[in-house]
């Protein structure tokens, strides 16, 4: 009974309903791609033939994104791998560790 209920979440794989719905989250994500491609190539050569006045602030708002996401990625990090962070609380909890270690030397 159980393998049987497994093999038809397989043969609901080719429902039409979902391979249409499939190919139209595809298409949209083939769309945006494009767009951020045009726009990457765009944007640099529209951005020097602007006024030496704007194009720091472009450049500020091109770096931008880049250092959000890794100012996120560290402070992940920081959450994860510091001192009461979750992978030193889940060594204490399953007993492999007596006392929690510290793995980044950030000052306190």
């Amino acid at each position: 009974m159980l393998c049987h209920l497994l093999l038809d979440n397989y043969t609901n794989l080719f429902n039409p309903l979902l391979c249409t719905g499939c190919g139209i989250h595809c298409i949209c994500l083939a769309s945006r791609r494009l767009f951020a491609y045009s726009l990457a190539i765009h944007l640099p050569l529209w951005s020097a033939k602007l006024i030496r006045k704007y194009r720091p602030f472009l450049l500020f708002l091109v770096v931008l994104p880049f250092w959000t996401n890794s100012l996120i990625r560290i402070y992940g990090m920081k959450v994860f791998l510091g001192v009461k962070g979750v992978l030193n609380t889940m060594l204490m909890d399953m007993g492999i560790l007596s006392e929690s270690i510290r793995i980044f030397k950030i000052p306190k």
